[in-house]
């Protein structure tokens, strides 16, 4: 949009209203949370021909954050293709996490919407500009991903993954 444009455009409005919208990439995943991943699992591969299901034990420590907090949590996974993106089951095993309290308050269903960025924590700063909070995160060295806040409209968390050395590293050192 040409600066003039865009200048007219904003004019007298809010710094909310003068914020320009988040650009979202293709959706990686879809994913589901569950009280019973092997039952779930049955069910779409009898009645739907969902196969090829890659079941994981996931320990999220020691640089689990969750709602601000380190805090080490295990879910479930069990991960399929649904063309063109991935489909994602998961059920908590311990600890307190988002999909816990999902499970609490909502019941089974769909959780989020995952995205890959180019880079992680320039786009949690983005969003941070748009008023959404990180609820459940961890960084390493290969990347790490973001939980935002996005469902207080529409229901649905939006997870951002990709590279993070920055944030990693002031993970690791707090």
């Amino acid at each position: 949009m040409g600066d003039h444009l865009y200048k007219e455009l904003i004019r007298g409005k809010s710094e909310e209203e003068k914020m320009e919208p988040l650009q979202l990439p293709e959706v990686l995943q879809i994913g589901v949370v569950v009280q019973n991943l092997e039952k779930v699992v049955k069910f779409y591969s009898k009645h739907f021909g969902l196969g090829s299901w890659r079941i994981i034990v996931n320990e999220h420590k020691p640089y689990a954050i969750v709602r601000g907090k380190k805090t080490p949590y295990t879910h479930k996974m069990a991960i399929t293709r649904l063309p063109p993106f991935e489909f994602e089951l998961m059920e908590v095993i311990k600890g307190p996490c988002i999909y816990e309290k999902y499970l609490e308050t909502k019941g089974e269903g769909v959780h989020h919407m995952k995205f890959h960025v180019q880079d992680l924590e320039e786009e949690i700063q983005k969003y941070k500009k748009h008023g959404f909070k990180v609820l459940q995160s961890m960084y390493n060295a290969q990347g790490g991903f973001a939980m935002m806040d996005t469902d207080k409209v529409g229901g649905i968390v939006f997870e951002l993954v990709g590279p993070s050395p920055s944030l990693a590293e002031k993970t690791e050192k707090t």
